[in-house]
């Protein structure tokens, strides 16, 4: 049973890599990021998963669903990354993020979310409206508008 479950974590990895790879690929097209996309994108799923193996592993009796692992992963590294500062990788992540909760918020009810998906994705979307709060609170913020109001 363990091989299994193995192969199976590692594919529900993958998908959800996918889909941070591919917001990462947007951000990168338009010149806001210059890392690998593959790469950051195996990193920050598998270090949400890691951080909660038993609850994207599956444990519990469901697994949650690939957005919401992607979601979970963009937080999380939003969480790490932006202790205290406003660096140029997490207003990255928070794009990518908002990407995802525009997506919920518009189509969520075509996914098959459980409720596990729905906690989590609350927890991401918690992330994304403090980081939110505190980059309209920025100096570069209010800077960005003096250049452009």
């Amino acid at each position: 049973m363990g091989l299994f479950k193995g192969i199976k974590d590692t594919y529900k990895k993958s998908e959800a890599a996918v889909v941070v790879q591919n917001l990462l690929e947007e951000v990168a097209r338009v010149g806001l990021f210059s890392g690998d996309p593959t790469k950051t994108a195996n990193t920050l799923v598998a270090a949400v998963w890691d951080s909660m193996p038993e609850i994207f592993g599956g444990a519990y009796g469901q697994r949650p669903h690939k957005i919401t692992v992607a979601a979970s992963a963009l937080a999380n590294a939003i969480r790490i990354e932006d202790a205290g500062k406003m660096g140029t990788i997490s207003f990255v992540l928070a794009l990518s993020l908002g990407k995802i909760m525009n997506e919920v918020g518009m189509r969520g009810d075509l996914y098959p979310f459980n409720s596990l998906d729905m906690k989590l994705l609350d927890g991401a979307a918690q992330v994304f409206s403090e980081f939110s709060e505190r980059l309209a609170e920025s100096p570069l913020l209010k800077e960005m508008h003096g250049d452009f109001g």
